[in-house]
């Protein structure tokens, strides 16, 4: 039976031998001996490096090196190169690096490949060293816009068909070279625009210049003017005007513009429906015209179809404003239903035709009995 005091003792010894067993494991790969071997495997003069600002939408390659020195004593080999995305295309200038010797490994980001909530790029660089085989190289970036537009999208709301109509934007945009132009092309002949510069260019300053993609850059302000001339016909449209750089710049934005396009002339009610007149009886409706147009326009024609049906002349028709239109019917000899119509021109070229349908049922007269 062993004592307690024995079974301490025993213990003590144990630990001591299990310390001395790894204090020569330590010795071997100790603290310094993982200094050792971390100094000598493949370390990077900048593990990380920062492209600074980069324009969003940037479709061209922005090259970036980094240079792999051998710190230590023997030669290694670069077994494998890991990119994290398709947007690098890597070049390494030796697959093999001598104790003391640098090889570089260039790469261009396609920066327009990347998600625009990633904005970073990593690679893993492999070689056959036992204690630190991996090195892990990153690139990072800042999207910033090309091109600030107010407002980003141009809405005319409701406008009068056949009417011209204009309205601007502010477009702010950083040109990267100071001889840059801006342009700007719509994609419908109904849609004309033009850029008119702004005296308030400004520069890029210095201290976003040494940090950033930016060279020669000046930002620039322009007044993007835009006529549209709508159809005669009421509709919805959508329009774009793209904007472009003179140079190689990868500039191409889009600015919507959407309008809706109501009737310039409006009879209401659409149609005129009488249930029942009789035979010789005559009645009278009011018909109310419109018009959206911005200036007062005329009832130059108004003609009817059908016997018995005929119109008050109005007289002219102000902006935005109701005119009474009084319209009679005296029933003729023939029963059955009876279909007309209200025909209106007005006095401008492109004015549309208005036809506003008028519908009965002519009925025997009623003849009261007298009783003597």
């Amino acid at each position: 039976m062993w004592e307690p005091i024995d079974l301490i003792i025993r213990w003590l010894v144990v630990l001591l031998i299990l310390a001395q067993v790894l204090g020569c494991k330590e010795g071997a790969v100790g603290p310094a001996g993982r200094a050792l071997h971390e100094a000598q495997g493949l370390t990077a003069e900048e593990e990380t490096i920062d492209l600074g600002e980069i324009m969003l939408g940037t479709t061209s390659a922005v090259p970036v090196s980094f240079n792999l020195k051998n710190a230590g004593t023997s030669r290694l080999s670069i077994v494998a190169i890991r990119p994290s995305c398709d947007c690098l295309k890597l070049e390494l200038s030796s697959e093999s690096v001598a104790a003391g010797e640098t090889a570089q490994l260039r790469m261009h980001v396609r920066v327009g490949a990347v998600p625009r909530d990633s904005a970073t790029a990593a690679v893993e660089v492999v070689t056959d060293d036992p204690v630190k085989p991996i090195t892990r190289l990153r690139v990072k970036w800042h999207l910033v816009s090309l091109v600030v537009i107010e407002p980003p999208q141009l809405n005319l709301g409701e406008v009068s068909s056949g009417s011209v109509v204009e309205t601007s934007a502010v477009v702010l945009v950083t040109m990267l070279s100071a001889s840059a132009l801006l342009h700007a092309q719509s994609e419908h002949d109904d849609v004309e625009c033009s850029l008119s510069p702004m005296d308030d260019s400004e520069e890029i300053p210095d201290e976003r210049r040494r940090t950033s993609q930016i060279k020669e850059a000046v930002v620039r302000r322009y007044v993007l003017n835009v006529r549209v001339r709508t159809g005669g016909e009421p509709d919805a449209r959508i329009s774009r005007i793209r904007l472009s750089a003179s140079d190689d710049q990868d500039l191409s934005i889009t600015v919507p513009v959407t309008w809706r396009a109501r009737p310039r002339f409006e009879a209401m009610p659409r149609s005129l429906i009488v249930a029942t007149v009789s035979v010789g009886e005559t009645i009278e409706r009011t018909l109310r015209v419109c018009s959206t147009s911005s200036e007062s326009v005329r009832l130059i024609e108004v003609t009817t179809t059908g016997n018995g049906l005929t119109v008050v002349d109005p007289g002219p028709v102000s902006p935005d404003d109701l005119q009474s239109l009084t319209v009679r019917f005296k029933a003729p000899d023939t029963l059955g239903p009876f279909k007309g119509a209200i025909v209106m021109r007005f006095d401008q070229d492109d004015g549309p035709t208005i036809k506003v349908p008028f519908v009965t049922f002519i009925q025997k007269a009623i003849v009261d009995s007298v009783i003597p």
